[in-house]
């Protein structure tokens, strides 16, 4: 899924719910990346607590809505995935972490 269209997702089987929600999470996405560019030093207060695959990508996911004014979108991410099956949870979760142009930098400041 590298390098994959963020807008090209329903070819991976996922719902239109959550199909909607990774839109709304990529244009979240997109204003991290510009914010890090434009101010680095705020992010040298991530801590990320697993490195077991699953719940580090949730942990991640959990911390990108310190970024989401209201709220609502990520909240309403996790509430939906939470009705969706383990498979379609996975996808998504690795759509955001791997598909999303430049984002590899974003994780590389978390975990720095």
């Amino acid at each position: 899924m590298n390098n994959a269209n963020p807008f090209d997702l329903l070819k991976y089987n996922l719902s239109k719910e959550v199909f909607e929600m990774l839109k709304q999470i990529y244009s979240i996405i997109q204003d991290l990346n510009n914010l890090l560019k434009s101010n680095e030093d705020n992010f040298s207060d991530f801590e990320i607590q697993s490195n077991d695959s699953f719940k580090f990508k949730v942990h991640k996911l959990i911390l990108l809505t310190r970024f989401d004014n209201n709220q609502s979108i990520l909240s309403k991410f996790i509430e939906i995935c939470s009705q969706k099956s383990k498979e379609e949870v996975e996808i998504a979760l690795n759509f955001i972490y791997t598909g999303f142009p430049n984002f590899d930098y974003f994780l590389q400041k978390l975990i720095k």
